[in-house]
């Protein structure tokens, strides 16, 4: 059988959304898995028939360069039909570069210059508009000949215990709900969801975030709240959550962990987090989305509207709304989806009535699923005059996307 390599260097969530690409590529090749080593318990998870290569890529104070050298050689000797390059980096960049240029798919570098194939350019077009993005790990996906049945990636949602699981925050404060918000919003989902616990999760970083939420619930719920905050590894996080029996999360790796393992989950994303980019993958999630008119931002730019998508969350009204749904409790600018899937991928199905770009984003996927030799883009003539502002005539010459692996050779 033939072998190829994936490079992934990237975050905790990142690694977990390759899912549908690695399983893509297994139905016809042996898949070799380049990646961090402290990652090496999620990959035994998500991944066990990968074989694995580990870089000391985060956490460690200086590489064994001999141990380096080893796998380099080890990589080369291999002889992979193919080298999937998923990330934008110099160390991605390094390590292709132990390969023939015409075996790299994805992104790669020439004398110094640094290059991408059509669809990851394609994909660069498309994020300048992010409302109309799609998934991540559909769009990685798309690298592979044949892809793999979206809705198989992960199981559908369904409650695996009684513990109502709650990641503290994200990489981001301005990705997360505050404390504050927390308290309330963790006392509705526990009658909501007729959980018997509550884990909290998160990093060391967040323990005292924890301890002061369990300071704050009400009595009779503190002694039935757990927190995990910095005391989980990747192995011990899996096992808590196949004990809940729904999470909330802002967009998190512990999001992605749990959508893998087929927890129904709730997840809070404000401005510069878009669910149609990295929202959990499956069937029977929730994503409330804050749309504020300058959404999708890039959390590292200070925010000039002083953080309007938190505001809703801090409102008796998004109480209310996520209890009773009823439309006049909905805050400005909040929408609420549910998952599912199309001939592309994952799929947002906006409850709110309030998304005016869903007919616009149907043909662009439709589009995109016709690059990828998924679904013929009948689109209407409306429909593609706005297709010109995101496609160029090249892209309609050179389909399918998946006889475009070698363009550079």
């Amino acid at each position: 059988m033939k072998k190829v390599l994936v490079l992934q260097f990237a975050r905790f969530g990142d690694l977990v959304q390759t899912k549908r690409l690695i399983l893509s590529l297994e139905q016809k090749y042996e898949v070799h898995l380049c990646t961090d080593s402290f990652f090496a318990d999620i990959v035994a998870m998500v991944y066990p028939n990968v074989i694995t290569h580990y870089l000391p890529v985060h956490g460690y104070a200086s590489p064994n360069f001999s141990e380096l050298a080893s796998l380099f050689t080890t990589l080369q000797n291999e002889n992979f039909e193919y080298i999937y390059n998923l990330n934008f980096s110099p160390l991605n960049f390094a390590v292709t570069e132990l390969f023939p240029q015409h075996k790299i798919v994805g992104y790669w570098k020439n004398s110094q210059n640094e290059y991408m194939d059509s669809w990851t350019e394609l994909n660069f077009r498309l994020i300048k508009a992010r409302e109309y993005s799609f998934n991540l790990a559909d769009f990685w996906a798309g690298y592979a000949e044949n892809l793999y049945p979206a809705h198989l990636v992960n199981p559908i949602a369904e409650a695996k215990g009684d513990a109502l699981g709650v990641v503290l925050s994200g990489r981001e404060a301005r990705r997360s709900l505050s404390g504050k918000q927390l308290v309330d919003i963790i006392q509705l989902y526990y009658k909501k969801t007729n959980a018997q616990q509550i884990y909290l999760f998160g990093t060391g970083l967040e323990r005292s975030m924890g301890d002061d939420i369990i300071s704050a619930l009400p009595t009779s719920l503190q002694e039935k709240t757990i927190n995990y905050a910095g005391r989980t590894s990747f192995e011990t996080l899996a096992v808590h959550l196949n004990n809940c029996c729904h999470l909330l999360s802002p967009d998190t790796g512990t999001m992605h962990l749990a959508a893998h393992l087929g927890i129904p989950i709730t997840a809070f994303f404000f401005a510069s987090a878009w669910l149609f980019e990295t929202g959990p993958y499956g069937e029977g999630h929730t994503v409330y989305q804050m749309a504020p008119p300058c959404a999708p931002c890039v959390e590292a730019v200070p925010c000039p509207k002083e953080l309007i998508c938190q505001k809703p969350f801090e409102l008796k009204e998004f109480l209310r709304y996520a209890l009773t749904e009823k439309q006049e409790h909905l805050p400005s600018y909040l929408r609420k989806y549910t998952s599912s899937f199309d001939s592309l991928g994952l799929y947002w199905n906006c409850l709110t009535e309030n998304d005016n770009d869903t007919q616009l984003r149907d043909a662009l996927r439709k589009n995109i699923a016709g690059l990828l030799g998924c679904e013929f883009p009948l689109t209407s003539p409306e429909e593609h005059l706005q297709m010109k502002r995101f496609f160029s005539m090249r892209d309609y010459i050179q389909t399918p996307y998946k006889g475009l692996i070698n363009e550079h050779k």
